[in-house]
């Protein structure tokens, strides 16, 4: 937050080539790594830049070293992710909401409720929003 973010941002990374060496030259490893971000953070330019920044500024603290052993790298930005839909219905703003209409105590929590990200990004941000409203804390995801 203390970076001019919504939320404390939180990275996610794979490196591919561990389980496909074909991924990269021999010696060398292909990496992927991103951080969920809102899709207003997402459309701002400067924001971005500050985020991929700190990607690699975390890397490089975690394992000294990283910057110098990087050969390129290439930050794509997408303001809008979403999992997979079987129709309109269950996709965007469009999504079911955690807290059941009607229902009191019910909740709903997964990848085709209101969450962002895709996948498990989704679903465990709908199931730390649905935590929220159940016990009333913040826990960074609204």
């Amino acid at each position: 937050k203390e970076e001019g973010f919504e939320y404390n941002v939180y990275m996610c990374g794979n490196i591919q080539s561990q389980t496909d060496p074909a991924c990269a030259p021999g010696g060398r490893h292909l990496m992927t790594a991103y951080a969920p971000v809102t899709e207003k953070e997402a459309k701002d330019k400067d924001l971005m830049v500050k985020a991929c920044r700190l990607i690699i500024d975390y890397l490089e603290r975690r394992y000294p070293g990283f910057k110098k052993s990087m050969d390129w790298a290439l930050f794509p930005t997408a303001w809008k992710l979403e999992g997979v839909a079987k129709s309109k219905t269950q996709a965007g703003t469009l999504k079911a909401p955690v807290e059941a209409p009607g229902v009191q105590g019910l909740y709903f929590a997964g990848d085709t409720v209101k969450g962002y990200g895709v996948a498990m990004d989704c679903a465990v941000a709908a199931g730390l929003i649905c935590a929220s409203r159940i016990t009333g804390k913040d826990y960074g995801v609204s």
